[in-house]
């Protein structure tokens, strides 16, 4: 298991799916992979925690499945900026959801 953090998530949607944009810089963060190949179907997780006085993380209060991973694309030829989009809550919840529902599946 990996943990990448990053700025704000940058939200969209198209054709009644909701894509989540997780950007990438390299350039003020250099030991960020320079590729994230092989990271598509895992989750994007928000994580609320919270920090003891001896400033040691607990485990997680709440953890919620916010979406899963498709799709990288850096922005320049040095592989600096750029973005992992993943299919978001909407997409997964309501859309994934209610056709797994219509399916019968369990």
């Amino acid at each position: 298991m990996g943990l990448f953090a990053c700025s704000p998530p940058q939200p969209s949607e198209l054709d009644g799916f909701d894509y989540v944009d997780l950007p990438i810089d390299r350039a003020t963060r250099p030991h960020l992979p320079a590729s994230y190949g092989g990271i598509s179907g895992a989750g994007l997780w928000q994580v609320d925690r919270f920090t003891t006085v001896a400033d040691r993380y607990e485990a997680p209060a709440h953890v919620t499945l916010q979406g899963v991973a498709f799709y990288e694309e850096f922005t320049t030829k040095e592989r600096l900026h750029g973005r992992i989009r993943c299919h978001g809550r909407k997409s997964i919840y309501t859309v994934v959801g209610a056709a797994v529902e219509a399916e019968g599946i369990r």
